[in-house]
């Protein structure tokens, strides 16, 4: 499927609509709202964000925690959704990751593995035997 200015309109009615179901608590429509948007566009930011505000709104905590996690990572400036984050880790009980996310940190990061062999463990022993011995 071709996504062009049609598709995108289409989108953005569909998540307005999405968004007044929302509101008036009117789950299956809000729903309802969401599939109808073609999956190319279920990536888009508009998208992802509305997803973001029914977990809020229905209290789906850890739910929201890990899409929230996700927008954090594709977009790291937008304040609200690390606001909204937050809220949900700590909701969800994850108050360390909330905090550390606060602060700018995502624990859940992927991470170079090599980086991690030679900058984050220099102080650890590379087995049990040797840690008496490390300089």
């Amino acid at each position: 499927m071709t996504i062009g200015p049609d598709e995108i309109i289409d989108m953005n009615s569909a998540l307005e609509r999405c968004e007044g179901y929302i509101t008036l608590g009117m789950l299956d429509e809000a729903r309802e709202e969401l599939r109808s948007v073609p999956k190319e566009l279920r990536t888009t930011f508009p998208y992802m964000a509305t997803c973001m505000n029914l977990c809020l709104h229905f209290h789906w905590w850890d739910e929201g925690a890990e899409l929230g996690r996700n927008l954090v990572l594709r977009w790291p400036g937008n304040h609200e959704v690390r606001a909204a984050t937050v809220h949900c880790m700590l909701k969800a009980g994850r108050e360390l990751d909330g905090i550390l996310l606060m602060r700018g940190i995502d624990a859940g990061a992927p991470h170079d593995a090599e980086e991690e062999d030679d900058q984050g463990d220099r102080d650890l022993p590379d087995s049990d035997m040797d840690w008496r011995h490390r300089r």
